[in-house]
């Protein structure tokens, strides 16, 4: 929670001047972020689904429950970047 706040009052405090131009770079910047953290999202969620579904097919992967809880830490990870690079779009982009 602490980090969602410092992070909107860093967006505040940096936001450009309308007259700089920079909307649009900073915009396709924040859209580019996003699409990578979406991207972490939906690899993840895709091999959790074939971890859940069918564990035996991947053998390497002895510890089932390190492996799924890595899985779903990088899906909480990309949610939170996700939702971190709206706030900021929302403060930077007008």
């Amino acid at each position: 929670m602490f980090r969602l706040q410092w992070l909107k009052q860093m967006a505040e405090d940096h936001r450009p001047s309308p007259s700089s131009g920079s909307s649009y770079v900073i915009k396709n910047v924040l859209d580019s972020v996003e699409d990578g953290f979406k991207s972490a999202k939906s690899k993840a969620l895709a091999n959790l689904s074939v971890l859940i579904s069918s564990p035996t097919s991947i053998p390497s992967h002895t510890d089932l429950v390190s492996e799924v809880s890595r899985l779903v830490k990088e899906i909480a990870s990309a949610e939170d970047g996700i939702s971190v690079t709206k706030i900021v779009k929302s403060q930077l982009v007008k």
